[in-house]
């Protein structure tokens, strides 16, 4: 399975970036596929969802409406007397949150961001060489202080 790494090391100059996103923020499928609830293991799909809409507007109306005769999903439906229609849905249906990614299995992107227009990808054995090369450089600056 590839590596994530969420957040740009602190390294001094250098930043490695790993699985990224596309430049519009979308997932690259070089490194991520839509997964279903199920190969997600997303929470609703186990254990179930519930969602309350408020009937007294008209957003609350469509969406009722929406769920009532457009679904495909086994629910049930009920009212606590606060105005709320709460629509459950048992566990083992797909959820609304939209597709869920995993990421693809393959050798993960050392991405050497340090040159700027001269980044290069780089394999594991030299991104650890070089990630190992800057944390000393970066501990020795910080010991000459």
């Amino acid at each position: 399975m590839g590596l994530l790494i969420r957040q740009p090391l602190d390294l001094g100059h250098q930043i490695f970036r790993v699985n990224r996103s596309n430049k519009d923020g979308t997932r690259s499928r070089e490194y991520w596929r839509e997964a279903t609830c199920a190969e997600a293991k997303c929470l609703g799909y186990r254990g179930g969802f519930t969602i309350p809409v408020d009937p007294a507007t008209e957003l609350g109306l469509r969406q009722a409406t929406y769920l009532r005769r457009s679904m495909d999903r086994h629910f049930t439906e009920d009212s606590r007397g606060d105005g709320l229609i709460r629509f459950h849905f048992p566990p083992g249906q797909e959820c609304f949150r939209g597709p869920h990614y995993l990421p693809v299995d393959r050798d993960p992107s050392f991405i050497n961001l340090s040159h700027g227009r001269g980044a290069r990808i780089m394999d594991y054995d030299e991104f650890q060489t070089t990630m190992n090369e800057v944390v000393v450089q970066n501990q020795q600056r910080h010991l000459e202080v």
